[in-house]
């Protein structure tokens, strides 16, 4: 007999395995479940599964994304004989395996990885690879086939992860860019980060082949009260935020300090990561990534500061979602007549963003 188990992430295992009991009540003889967590890292969940398949005969481990923190761990003890790993463990997969735990391992998986039928051995379970990789809190998989650029990465610069937000807007992609872009709306729409005197704003643009690179400077609005507790950001600070904007992906890196009247930077910074992803003509999906720097001591960070952190950077994310949906015009044609002095960057944005998107060759 085969021992078998589910090795996801939470709350997967544990769910597969009460969807076995649907078909299988007399399964948790043979079926085991462990959830991996957030918290948990690859020596962890590699020293829970030997200590799961320590002293037991054939184990065939289930797991549910290849590539991932739970499959690495899967892949680190299975030996080729006495433990086995799979990919992509679905329903039909698990009771399709179940049906047959009583056969030996070899019946159950070639040496090949497809999963078998021993009635029908011509007949093999297959799932077709991605390239995939668990980061920055998102499992990230890249579906198209060919010698496409790998996943995106980028340097945290030291800061840790505040949190990770979500948002749909209801404008095209060339307007939802130009709005992240432009840096004079922070004034107006912005009621937290952003400048207090637009006509203030030190504005520098340098063009790449494949980006566009933005550095801005000025007077910073005042902050609410609700920060002074954890961050060193006084009134008459100077606002630093700048960006580059690469397009394949399609995605602009926000860097954003603050310098006292002394002119010493100081301690508080952002990072925001900000993916764009157009999900038809007059819909674009936002994912957002916030990093800063530990504020608080320990656990107090991440269960005060971060989250803070994040619904204020959400809440200004949340009134350019507002603007972009007040438009009454959804026209994406732009020209150089209708940019201030601050816009050329949506023009180069534009021209990079053809080829890479919009299937016309850039000018």
């Amino acid at each position: 007999m085969t021992d078998l188990i589910v090795l996801a992430h939470a709350p997967l295992a544990s769910a597969l395995r009460e969807v076995a009991a649907h078909a299988f009540p007399d399964c948790a003889q043979t079926l085991r479940c462990i959830d991996v967590h957030p918290s948990e890292g690859l020596e962890e969940v590699e020293r829970r599964l030997r200590q799961a398949t320590a002293g037991s005969g054939p184990v065939l481990v289930l797991c549910d994304v290849f590539g991932a923190t739970p499959c690495n761990a899967a892949l680190r003890v299975a030996d080729g004989a006495r433990v086995r790993a799979v990919a992509g463990v679905n329903v039909p997969m698990l009771w399709r395996v179940l049906c047959y735990a009583a056969e030996p391992l070899d019946a159950l998986k070639d040496p090949d990885g497809a999963i078998r039928c021993p009635l029908m051995p011509s007949q093999a379970l297959r799932h077709q690879a991605y390239q995939v990789r668990e980061a920055h809190g998102l499992i990230w998989i890249r579906t198209s086939e060919g010698p496409e650029p790998p996943l995106p990465s980028w340097d945290t610069g030291g800061l840790s992860l505040a949190g990770v937000a979500f948002h749909t807007v209801p404008a095209p992609l060339e307007l939802t860019l130009d709005n992240f872009t432009e840096v004079e709306h922070t004034s107006t729409i912005h009621q937290v980060f952003g400048f207090s005197e637009p006509q203030a704003i030190v504005h520098r643009l340098a063009l790449e082949p494949a980006a566009t690179r933005v550095w801005n400077n000025g007077p910073q609005k005042g902050f609410p009260p609700l920060f002074n507790g954890f961050i060193d950001n006084r009134p008459g600070d100077t606002f630093a935020n700048d960006w580059i904007t690469t397009f394949d992906p399609l995605l602009t890196v926000y860097e954003q300090t603050w310098t006292g009247p002394s002119g010493r930077l100081r301690r508080f910074r952002l990072k925001v990561v900000m993916f764009f992803v157009p999900i038809d003509d007059t819909t674009t999906q936002l994912t957002t990534f916030v990093y800063s720097p530990k504020v608080l001591p320990g656990r107090l960070h991440r269960w005060l500061a971060a989250p803070i952190i994040k619904a204020v950077t959400a809440h200004e994310l949340n009134l350019d979602v507002w603007a972009l949906a007040q438009l009454a015009d959804l026209d994406t044609e732009l020209t150089p007549r209708m940019l201030g002095p601050l816009d050329r960057v949506l023009l180069e944005n534009r021209r990079r963003l053809k080829p890479a998107y919009l299937a016309e060759p850039e000018r």
